[in-house]
């Protein structure tokens, strides 16, 4: 696989759910690899300056005013995950690594906030990298991922000053917004032309995230002049309006996509696409549905309605909406292993639980307060279970190698590969579900009635499921006509089920338990069609239903 082909943050994310879990094992269980994985961002992308540097496509941020270099992205993430694996070292008593990486936490956010932090334009800006590694200019131009340190809570309150900006009109205000880069800038632009994925003016459901993340966390937070609820309240309000897309027929349904107009709602990448399929939905890469992108429900709970996370047996509760609603609700929430409750009810007469905010802690009474605000009260201790769900060993994928590692096992072959891809991307560990996966292989224009995939393991290798993810270009490209699965024993090929009949998307093949140093599958090719596949699993797995 490709695990750091995009900046992300995988040890904050993993403590984030501990927060919400109370569940330690599982998280405590990935320590080490959280380690590792921090090591080899290290090793790839930080320079002697300390600082860590990103391509802007690879931050998911491509076509950006302020470009490549050191982005307050990356940056962030960074001192995320180095004070996460801290927490979690500390957890584990191991106060080594703990201070450890305590220390990398505490230089990264020094680092962020004394280069980053444009003190002129008062917001957090890109720095160009020169070639030798050094800091080069900062980009001079606000983008909407200077609001991303406050996600992690790196800047000081001094720093709030930037949040005026997201409610300025030539600022990042829009309808639809914020926008990816403040309008007074020259480089601002929506356009229907050129890359479809453009971080130059659009609106961003991913960007949209992290700034109401981020500015959840700025209203948690000390008293500011900069910002509001009332802002942040209109901000989310934009997003909501956002979920949504009209039919050919008039009708509208709700919807989330890449990027949109942040002046109509329109959504750009998708109509740029659909334009060049000709406007024919039949054949159209309808692939912006599929991004899981969007953090909108976690904005509602932890945001609008208030529920703040936290490592102790505490219950915390500040909510974000109007005070002038007269009554909301949020109630089934599994939290630390309790059902929770929040429940506003300004005259008392909605929900039965009396006047004002009320926490209901396995359907009893635990706190209230007449006014809406912030409420606190002690929940049960968490029971560690001991066997989690997300400690449950989970099957391994057999067929997966990584990325950069072309003589490492498995080795991947094939009876014949199309000029247009690459035989290796068959098992890189990226399942796709686009209709024209760049991640594939393909036996467009074969000599051959039928063709073959062959992986071959290291050492003999148990295996009883295998999963083949079929795509078809409604072009050249259509499912086979049926597969053949064959092992080889160590002379010769040997039948583990013929005749398999699959469709396009995944398919789940349950097989006999085979032990063999090689799997092969030949796929006999639609008439007058060629097969694709964007990946192939292999697993042994314990149980099958």
């Amino acid at each position: 696989g490709e695990p750091r082909r995009y900046s992300f943050p995988a040890a904050d994310a993993i403590w984030g759910r501990y927060l919400v879990t109370g569940q330690k094992e599982p998280m405590v269980s990935l320590l080490p690899d959280l380690v590792k994985n921090y090591a080899a961002w290290t090793q790839e992308k930080q320079d002697p300056n300390g600082l860590f540097w990103q391509i802007d496509d690879r931050d998911g941020m491509e076509v950006s005013v302020g470009g490549s270099g050191y982005r307050s992205t990356i940056n962030s993430y960074q001192y995320g995950d180095a004070r996460a694996i801290s927490q979690i070292a500390s957890l584990d008593k191991n106060p080594t690594l703990a201070r450890e990486f305590k220390d990398k936490a505490d230089t990264l956010r020094d680092k962020n906030l004394k280069t980053l932090w444009n003190e002129e334009a008062q917001f957090f800006e890109t720095v160009s990298r020169n070639g030798d590694g050094t800091l080069g200019k900062s980009a001079n131009v606000r983008e909407q991922h200077g609001y991303v340190p406050w996600v992690y809570g790196i800047p000081e309150a001094k720093h709030t000053v930037a949040w005026k900006q997201l409610i300025d009109s030539q600022g990042f205000a829009a309808p639809y917004g914020p926008t990816s880069v403040e309008r007074r800038s020259p480089g601002f632009k929506i356009s229907y032309e050129g890359h479809e994925c453009q971080w130059n003016g659009p609106s961003w459901p991913f960007a949209t995230s992290q700034t109401l993340t981020a500015l959840a966390n700025v209203l948690n937070g000390p008293q500011t002049d900069a910002i509001s609820k009332t802002d942040y309240f209109a901000v989310l309000r934009g997003y909501a309006l956002s979920h949504r897309r009209q039919l050919a027929d008039g009708k509208t349904v709700c919807w989330i996509d890449e990027n949109l107009n942040p002046d109509t709602g329109d959504w750009i990448s998708r109509n740029m696409l659909l334009k060049r399929a000709g406007g024919n939905e039949e054949n159209f890469l309808d692939r912006g549905k599929d991004y899981n992108h969007s953090t909108f429900c976690d904005l509602v709970i932890s945001g609008l309605v208030g529920l703040r996370p936290r490592a102790d047996d505490v219950l915390e509760v500040n909510p974000l909406f109007p005070a002038s609603w007269k009554y909301a609700a949020l109630d089934n929430l599994n939290y630390h292993g309790q059902n929770i409750g929040i429940y506003w009810d300004a005259d008392g007469t909605v929900y039965g639980w009396g006047k004002g905010l009320t926490l209901v802690v396995n359907g009893r009474q635990a706190a209230q307060s007449a006014t809406l605000g912030r409420l606190t009260t002690p929940i049960p201790a968490t029971q560690q279970s001991k066997n989690p769900v997300i400690a449950t060993a989970l099957p391994v994928n057999l067929a997966l190698r990584s990325q950069g590692e072309a003589t490492k096992f498995p080795v991947v072959t094939a009876s014949f590969t199309s000029e247009y891809d690459r035989l290796e991307q068959v098992v890189d560990g990226i399942v796709s579900h686009s209709d024209n996966p760049r991640s594939r292989w393909t036996a467009y224009n074969s000599p051959h009635p039928s063709d073959w995939i062959e992986v071959e393991f290291e050492k003999p290798q148990s295996f009883n499921s295998i999963v083949i993810n079929i795509y078809e270009d409604k072009q050249s490209i259509r499912a086979p006509q049926s597969i053949r699965i064959e092992s080889w024993n160590g002379k010769k090929w040997v039948e583990v089920k013929t005749d398999v009949q699959i469709q396009s998307g995944a398919n789940t093949l349950n097989l006999p338990l085979t032990t063999a140093s090689k799997l092969r599958l030949t796929f006999t090719h639609a008439s007058g069609f060629f097969t694709g596949v964007s990946e192939l699993q292999i697993f042994k797995v314990t149980s099958q239903n």
